[in-house]
């Protein structure tokens, strides 16, 4: 059995385009291209390494799925252009849209399957079942980096919950502005 450690200190900050780009590589896998036999194929080898029963997967804590990332509008101001709207106001869509994978992120770092080798795909399909709350506490400034963090919050036998926070980086302040519950099964 593998031994964990806790870091410390937290891991410096990775992008959510980083965070997107590891979990396609490492934890979903599958072809660059669609071809469906080949994709049959890899998802018959992961059947495998599926466990039979929660009990052989090991306890876990919320703190075991807690991350973040910061999505950079106020260092790179490329992708700026891509999160603004005509008004310039934040597209909140775009928002939508990166809480949603990081909330799959979330759930696949939560589930730690002992059958499941580094670098092999995961043997899981997460989606999201359903939005539970989104609550808007704070303005959004569309020059500011914006921090994306959070973990599981509520784990049955075939769904979770993930919380998640977005802040932004005012006047060297981490600012919440939006607090979400994703269901995912």
């Amino acid at each position: 059995p593998s031994v964990h450690t806790y870091p410390s200190t937290p891991p410096p900050y990775r992008t959510s385009a980083e965070v997107v780009i590891a979990l396609s590589q490492d934890i979903i896998g599958g072809p660059s291209n669609y071809d469906p036999d080949l994709y049959n194929k890899m998802r018959e080898e992961l059947v495998d390494i599926l466990p039979q029963s929660q009990s052989e997967l090991p306890p876990r804590r919320m703190l075991d799925s807690y991350d973040s990332a910061i999505i950079p509008l106020g260092s790179d101001p490329s992708l700026r252009d891509r999160y603004l709207t005509h008004q310039g106001g934040v597209r909140i869509g775009r928002l939508l849209e990166d809480m949603d994978i990081f909330a799959v992120h979330l759930v696949f770092k939560h589930v730690l399957n002992p059958l499941q080798k580094t670098g092999m795909g995961s043997p899981f399909s997460i989606v999201t079942a359903l939005v539970d709350q989104i609550d808007f506490t704070g303005k959004m400034q569309s020059d500011c980096d914006i921090r994306i963090a959070g973990h599981v919050t509520w784990v049955g036998s075939s769904s979770m919950e993930c919380t998640l926070h977005l802040e932004q980086l005012v006047e060297e302040e981490w600012v919440k502005f939006t607090e979400a519950r994703f269901l995912m099964a």
